[in-house]
């Protein structure tokens, strides 16, 4: 009941591994070892004279990986690229106004009265 006060959640232990697993599979690092593993594969594979390397498990193994890296990094990101596609409101903060040349001046020949 303390727990609910504080505004936790209790998570079941599978959802951390999973959770765990997704961050994993959706990492940039992940994604740079697995091309730079797939390249070093790709030039052992040029001067090895076997016909079959590049149908290798490890070199699929590696591009599996690599595939299912991308999916996961476009599944988490999908909700910012329909953003980008559809166009949102862009906010501004009073300093991008006031970075900018002034170009020209409004005075109101009433003073700081309203005109109507």
């Amino acid at each position: 009941m303390a727990d609910i006060e504080k505004g936790e959640s209790k998570k079941p232990a599978s959802s951390g591994v999973v959770d765990t697993i997704w961050g994993w599979l959706a990492s940039i690092k992940l994604a740079l070892i697995l091309i730079l593993v797939i390249g070093g594969l790709g030039i052992i594979g040029t001067f090895i004279a076997t016909s079959n390397f590049f149908q290798s498990w490890y070199f699929l193994a590696a591009g599996a990986l690599l595939m299912i890296n991308i999916l996961v990094c476009s599944i988490n990101r999908w909700s910012s690229i329909v953003h980008i596609i559809k166009g949102g409101q862009i906010n501004k903060n009073e300093g991008f106004y006031m970075a900018g040349v002034p170009r020209g001046e409004i005075s109101n020949p009433f003073g700081n009265s309203r005109c109507f």
